[in-house]
């Protein structure tokens, strides 16, 4: 019996951990199956805008089955729909302590681009932090070409931390980096309410993948200015 009351003490509390990892998922209409953690019915919280006001709320989920328009069979229903029903949300979040219902300051409210000749400031002033982009050539041997090495930067004046790292070109015509892989904001603002910036960021690197992150300050390590928290990895075809 002793054994037994131990067995499941262990179990509740590995179930436990496991329901409070950090979590984020994209609202979409035809997800890979394993794509998606969220099932019908759980409460998250949903990252939403309103007039240019954002705001974390509850909301619970709608999760269906629906076909998968490149890979199911007539019939089949393999693909995830994830929504939460009268609420625009940029994104849903859940196991995530510092983040609370309510109003939070929100800098970049709707996609944004980065790129090495278009830089991002978060905020408003001299002062803001700034997203940016820098990319380096790399030299190749006589029978590979050269390519470039291109690095995303959160900078606040007096420090600067490489949040992404991805292979690319810079074209000449306006310093895009357009290989495989365009850096992409989805929000920036102060989710967990420390009066420093977050962020939510793609962070892919291949044109058939979509890794949307969410940074956090309050996760950031020792000279850092944010840290990584969640994020959900998506494929294409």
């Amino acid at each position: 019996m002793k054994t037994t009351a131990l067995f499941l003490l262990f179990s509740s509390a590995i179930t436990a951990t496991a329901a409070a990892a950090p979590q984020l998922v994209l609202p979409g209409e035809a997800f890979h199956g394993d794509e998606v953690p969220a099932r019908d019915g759980e409460t998250w919280l949903a990252l939403a805008v309103t007039d240019g006001k954002a705001r974390l709320q509850s909301v619970r989920l709608k999760v269906e089955a629906v076909a998968d328009p490149l890979a199911d069979d007539p019939g089949d229903r393999s693909a995830r729909s994830v929504a939460a029903p009268g609420v625009e949300a940029l994104v849903f979040l859940r196991g995530i302590a510092a983040l609370k219902p309510g109003d939070v300051d929100g800098f970049v409210t709707s996609a944004q681009t980065v790129s090495v000749e278009r830089p991002l400031r978060l905020g408003t002033g001299a002062a803001a932090p700034q997203l940016a982009v820098q990319c380096a050539k790399t030299v190749g041997a006589d029978d590979a070409p050269d390519t470039s090495i291109c690095q995303v930067t959160l900078s606040d004046g007096a420090r600067t931390q490489v949040i992404h790292r991805t292979a690319g070109e810079r074209a000449e015509a306006d310093g895009r980096v357009f290989d495989d892989a365009v850096v992409t904001v989805t929000f920036a603002g102060d989710l967990d309410r420390d009066g420093r910036v977050d962020l939510v960021i793609d962070t892919s690197d291949h044109y058939n993948l979509d890794r949307p992150t969410l940074f956090l300050s309050g996760a950031a390590q020792p000279g850092a200015l944010v840290g990584p928290v969640a994020q959900q990895a998506l494929t294409g075809c």
